[in-house]
């Protein structure tokens, strides 16, 4: 249905563009086909045609202008609707997934125990260098 609205829609406007330059100006210089036309199309139902064209097919393009919005705006709700639900699957893929990560991981040591031993190499070597100095 976006389709055919579109396609009709762009129709509508192409042959509301080309009705107006087929109007007369107020001079009666502004016709489409030059001067050599003017007396052709000089008539007074040519005119009121063309005004009456021009009128439905104005009120054409506003209908059809506002059913197309309706429908391009429902269009993008549902796609951002989809679009939600996807990321929030993913979401839920990934966390899943994780949780299994962190429950195959081997426990390891500490990282304190490193720094204590450390912390105990540092003040042995101190307490010798203090001993060397005295002697």
């Amino acid at each position: 249905m976006q389709w055919f609205l579109i396609v009709l829609y762009l129709s509508v406007c192409v042959f509301l563009v080309g009705v107006v330059l087929m109007q007369r100006g107020k001079d009666s210089s502004g016709d489409l086909f030059g001067s050599g036309a003017s007396s052709v199309l000089t008539g007074q139902g040519t005119t009121s045609f063309l005004v009456k064209l021009t009128a439905t097919l104005s009120i054409l393009f506003f209908v059809l202008s506002f059913f197309l919005g309706l429908v391009l705006n429902q269009s993008a709700d549902r796609m951002r609707l989809d679009d939600v639900i996807k990321a929030k699957e993913a979401i839920v893929v990934e966390s899943q997934e994780a949780a299994k990560k962190t429950a195959q991981v081997p426990v390891t040591k500490a990282p304190s125990a490193k720094v204590t031993n450390t912390k105990a190499a540092n003040s042995k070597l101190a307490s010798n260098k203090a001993t060397k100095k005295k002697s």
